[in-house]
């Protein structure tokens, strides 16, 4: 394993990918990325100046005033990441497009990955040039106490961390649009509100740290205090550097994944490099889980999380549902004859795909062993850490409930949206109009529900009406029900998701034999027409004409 590496590690350094060279030296050349550099390192100055005049002017103490600044400073660096990296990464592919250079990369004879890691490291340097610039701007907190400097290390590092996820984001766009100006307005419009999201949940985490560790900074960059005055705590490392590992390592995999396959050609297996990342991330879920079950305190905290995850893990695997719905119905020709000449693991692998049923078959695995490996996690630690807790029964069937419940609900939706795709020859109109059934199924039978009866959702944590059995999101509902019945009663009462798993797997079990039969028939159509185009070829020749004849005309030979 290490003399892999290390001969990996060689031949990058002996042949570094030439997308990346060549984008360094389009990027540094250019005045604009130098005026760039010093506008947007002045205009922060400017603002970190003017924000700590406004902070220092009040009855605050300086350490106080320091604090504030340093988190200002680090909320506008992250702005700036926000608004400028992923519409810069948005011209990465367009603009190969449109100057009709991108053929010229592809038959190059690299890869599409080669390619697309790249761009991702050239708009990654670039951009990091420029936080790193605004590296002195920071130290403006250094005048008035507060901040140590392993939390600018950590903050600048943070900012870094970042960067990836928009640069990531940005190349995806690009990836699947034609036009540059609509790539740049689309990857700005989404991902600005994305990071807004996240600066809000980092909040919520650091007004709970700033609570639990006794930090004395608070806000969305607590972890910089947290690795300043807690760097010998296990449960920071594991938090923090795991958190991080998960929540972007992850989604940066998924959108340079996402961009691989958008780039590739048709002949080549698209979907390969998305099901290896929804292996890996199902694995990481289920370690997430299993960290997050063993820091809480007590049995019913771990019951509340772990049902609260499973709620989670039901949208992830409708997630994957959705992304796997976008085959075509047979594999690509070239992978079909590579797979009747390899070996017999290869051959195997092949059941799972490329192609739409071999990809369906993959996605419902997928969402089982998902599902499976969360419940098992949840349910595992709980009994693990507090074995004499006397209501583990209810809680885990309750944990059962919303697993199984919420797995048919998405091998449903994987059927349906590939049933769609090869219906509608479209992934994303087929992948919309099912995000739209599954929506409709979720809240239609309330709206029944009301139209019956108006009080009827006012009784639902008791006797929920039958037709609200058939929402997709009624073992959620039933879940709750069981948390607070006694064992014996949760029992009895467990067998109302019956409706819910026998719609769902049936209306499952329809659209995938519906997309089995479309795709043998796709078949036999295909190599009726190859059988066809090949048949002059191989017709038998005519006989030798006779002398006489040959004297008279000369036949034409046969194909």
């Amino acid at each position: 394993m290490k003399a892999r590496l290390l001969a990996k590690l060689s031949l990058w350094l002996e042949d570094p990918n030439p997308i990346l060279l060549k984008e360094l030296r389009a990027t540094f050349r250019t005045a604009l990325f130098a005026r760039f550099l010093y506008i947007s390192v002045g205009l922060t100055s400017l603002f970190v100046l003017s924000a700590g005049a406004i902070m220092a002017s009040g009855d605050v103490p300086p350490a106080t005033v320091g604090q504030g600044l340093f988190q200002f400073f680090l909320g506008l660096t992250l702005f700036l990441i926000s608004l400028i990296a992923p519409g810069f990464a948005a011209t990465a592919i367009t603009s190969e497009r449109e100057q009709r250079t991108w053929e010229s990369l592809l038959l190059s004879g690299m890869s599409a990955s080669r390619i697309v890691n790249g761009k991702f490291l050239a708009a990654y340097a670039s951009i990091a040039l420029v936080i790193v610039s605004l590296a002195p701007v920071s130290g403006i907190g250094f005048l008035f106490g507060g901040v140590a400097p392993t939390q600018v290390v950590v903050g600048l590092l943070s900012m870094l961390v970042a960067l990836a996820p928009a640069i990531a984001f940005g190349l995806a766009v690009s990836a699947r649009f034609q036009s540059t100006r609509l790539s740049i307005v689309i990857a700005t419009v989404f991902f600005l509100p994305t990071t807004f999201v996240g600066t809000l949940v980092m909040a919520a985490f650091g007004s709970v740290a700033h609570d639990q560790w006794h930090l004395p900074m608070e806000g969305p960059f607590f972890y910089t205090d947290a690795f300043a005055t807690r760097p010998g705590e296990w449960d920071t490392w594991v938090l923090l550097l795991g958190g991080t590992a998960y929540a972007v390592g992850l989604p940066v995999w998924f959108l340079l994944a996402s961009a691989v396959a958008g780039v590739r050609p048709a002949a080549e297996n698209r979907s390969a490099p998305l099901k290896q990342w929804a292996m890996v991330n199902t694995l990481a879920t289920a370690v997430v889980a299993f960290g997050f079950e063993m820091l809480s305190s007590s049995a019913r905290d771990q019951a509340k999380l772990g049902l609260f995850g499973l709620c989670m893990v039901g949208c992830l695997t409708g997630f994957y549902a959705l992304l796997f719905a976008n085959e075509p119905p047979l594999p690509p020709r070239p992978y079909e004859l590579a797979l009747k000449n390899g070996p017999a693991w290869r051959r195997i692998l092949g059941f799972f795909g490329p192609g739409a049923a071999g990809t369906l078959r993959f996605s419902a695995l997928l969402i089982v062993v998902t599902s499976a490996l969360s419940v098992a996690v949840v349910v595992g630690v709980r009994h693990l850490t507090h074995p004499s807790w006397n209501q583990h029964v209810e809680w885990d069937l309750a944990s059962l409930v919303i697993a199984v419940g919420l797995a048919f609900v998405s091998l449903f939706a994987a059927a349906f949206g590939t049933w769609m795709r090869l219906v509608l020859r479209n992934g994303l109109a087929a992948r919309v109009i099912t995000a739209s059934v599954i929506a409709g199924a979720a809240v239609a039978p309330f709206m029944l529900a009301l139209a019956f009866d108006t009080h009827s959702v006012d009784r639902l944590d008791r006797e929920a009406p039958l037709v609200v059995h058939f929402s997709a999101i009624y073992p959620a509902i039933l879940a709750a029900e069981l948390n607070d019945m006694g064992w014996l009663e949760a029992l009895g009462n467990v067998f109302r998701i019956s409706v819910t798993v026998v719609t769902y797997g049936l209306l499952a079990l329809a659209c995938w034999a519906t997309v089995e039969a479309r795709v043998r028939t796709a078949r036999r159509m295909t190599e009726r027409r190859r059988a066809q185009l090949a048949g002059p070829a191989h017709e038998t020749p005519p006989a030798a004409p006779s002398d006489a004849a040959s004297s008279e005309s000369t036949p034409e030979p046969a194909g």
